[in-house]
């Protein structure tokens, strides 16, 4: 989504503000909790995207159905273009999506 609808709020009574204002047949809301000191690489956030799929096996004969899960072998890193700072909420500081951070 480009980081876009993306707020950042400081109390209950902001998210419960926002969450009264909204209205209409899109009333959904997906709420986080912002990690105030996340482990950062160079001063930078950061994720890790790895893949994985996992795949119900067939039904043994004892009702059990074992799980198997086969993960890709490489992974890759993204970081933000900024230092992270709790002094701006600037999405090139706390967003790691590709489309905000080639801006």
């Amino acid at each position: 989504n480009r980081g876009c609808g993306i707020r950042i709020f400081d109390s209950l009574e902001e998210i419960q503000q926002r969450v009264a204002a909204k209205t209409g047949p899109k009333k959904s809301l997906i709420l986080q909790k912002y990690i105030e000191r996340p482990l950062l690489v160079a001063g930078r956030k950061f994720d890790i995207r790895s893949y994985c799929l996992v795949h119900e096996g067939d039904v043994a004969a004892d009702g059990s159905c074992p799980m198997l899960a086969y993960m890709y072998k490489e992974a890759y890193c993204r970081t933000t273009t900024e230092k992270y700072t709790t002094d701006t909420f600037d999405k090139m500081v706390h967003l790691n999506n590709d489309a905000v951070q080639k801006k």
